[in-house]
């Protein structure tokens, strides 16, 4: 996984928080599968989900306060992914702040969302 900063030995002793292994997952598969990446971009209701999923993506966790978060290397698209794995952890607006935090600090990105969680 990429960039990401995770001790394996706690990985694989299980004290990690389920969220966290949960977010580490979805960031390997948005990483290795640009099949998957397009059916999550088309869930996402974005045009450009096929040309997107073909794009080189760095994938990180836990990454400014953003479960997932993927930056395109060169089309400026950034994806911020909140992962929720229990229904009692949502917080209104979360995923808003994330969004107009990563506008100010980079204008001219183009900043996309998303939440997964359980239904």
């Amino acid at each position: 996984m990429s960039q990401a900063l995770m001790d394996l030995k706690h990985f694989f002793a299980g004290n990690l928080a389920k969220e966290l292994v949960a977010s580490a997952f979805l960031a390997t598969l948005l990483e290795a599968r640009a099949g998957f990446r397009a059916f999550i971009f088309a869930q996402m209701g974005c045009e450009e989900a096929m040309k997107l999923a073909q794009a080189e993506w760095i994938v990180r966790v836990e990454a400014e306060s953003v479960d997932v978060r993927l930056d395109a290397t060169r089309e400026g698209w950034v994806l911020l992914v909140e992962n929720k794995i229990s229904p009692g952890s949502m917080q209104l607006g979360q995923l808003l702040r994330y969004y107009q935090n990563q506008i100010a600090r980079e204008p001219r990105s183009r900043a996309g969302w998303s939440t997964s969680h359980p239904t």
